[in-house]
């Protein structure tokens, strides 16, 4: 029973931290401080309720077309697919200012509590 209670209390604690709003860079192609050579500081971000994404596209002639902003969707992870004659790398994540590099960091508390829930039914 007391296990029972304990994993319930870190769900819980997993979806308050989950449902506060994080900060996002939120601009576009062709804004040229968007792109790979990104230039926006921290007073530039929105919040957002869900993820940060960011999708870079490249054409192929080579442009390439970048996309930064909020997305409804809670799940930390990158995708690439074809969408209208362009290679699209499309990440998502789950911490203040994450969409503003190539990579995408998984949330430290996501870890926490994961570790906390496997140490926890180890013992």
């Amino acid at each position: 029973m007391e296990r029972w209670l304990a994993s319930l209390l870190l769900l819980c604690l997993f979806f308050i931290v989950g449902a506060a709003s994080i900060k996002c860079y939120s601009c576009n192609y062709p804004d040229e401080k968007c792109g790979d050579y990104f230039a926006y500081t921290n007073p530039d971000a929105n919040d957002c309720q869900g993820s940060c994404v960011k999708r870079r596209g490249t054409r192929e002639g080579g442009g390439v077309e970048v996309y930064r902003g909020c997305n409804t969707q809670k799940n930390t992870y990158c995708t690439q697919s074809d969408y209208v004659g362009m290679n699209v790398r499309e990440c998502y994540c789950n911490e203040d200012y994450c969409n503003h590099s190539n990579s995408v960091r998984v949330s430290a508390v996501s870890l926490v509590i994961a570790f906390i829930t496997v140490l926890y039914n180890l013992l």
